[in-house]
């Protein structure tokens, strides 16, 4: 559920185009194309340092429930003490290339990864900071610590 949180996550060039055009006088005209655009996201910010009790609580089932999926609780608990790109992870996991970048989008998205770029890879290493933030908003409600 979401609460009306939106925030930008990505700016970057989403379309580049070649358009050739023949003139009457069989001359070729050409026009370069760029599109850039942010792309919005709604759900949970994982950029929020200051969470309200009820968005604390959002936070927390949208975490949980991405972790119910083993693949991502295993990719997460595969890169606690290091950094992972997508190939590495795939070849570990044995899943697509694909099925991880739909797995790190998410974890991602939640706050739970970092991401680095190194050349042309994308390294990806678990945020301790969220994941212990999840742990103890949940020894205090569970455990009531």
């Amino acid at each position: 559920m979401c609460y009306g949180i939106v925030w930008a996550d990505i700016m970057g060039v989403k379309r580049f185009a070649f358009t050739r055009k023949i003139e009457d006088d069989g001359s070729y005209s050409s026009k370069d194309e760029a599109h850039a655009g942010i792309v919005f996201c709604t759900g949970i910010s994982p950029l929020s340092t200051e969470k309200s009790e009820k968005e604390m609580e959002t936070y927390v089932n949208e975490i949980l429930k991405a972790l119910s999926d083993r693949s991502k609780f295993e990719i997460l608990s595969y890169i606690k003490d290091k950094r992972a790109y997508g190939s590495e992870l795939a070849k570990h996991m044995g899943l697509t290339t694909a099925t991880i970048s739909h797995h790190m989008s998410a974890l991602f998205t939640c706050g739970l990864v970092e991401l680095s770029k190194e050349y042309n890879r994308i390294f990806y290493r678990e945020n301790k900071k969220a994941v212990e933030e999840v742990l103890d908003y949940c020894r205090k409600v569970l455990l009531e610590e």
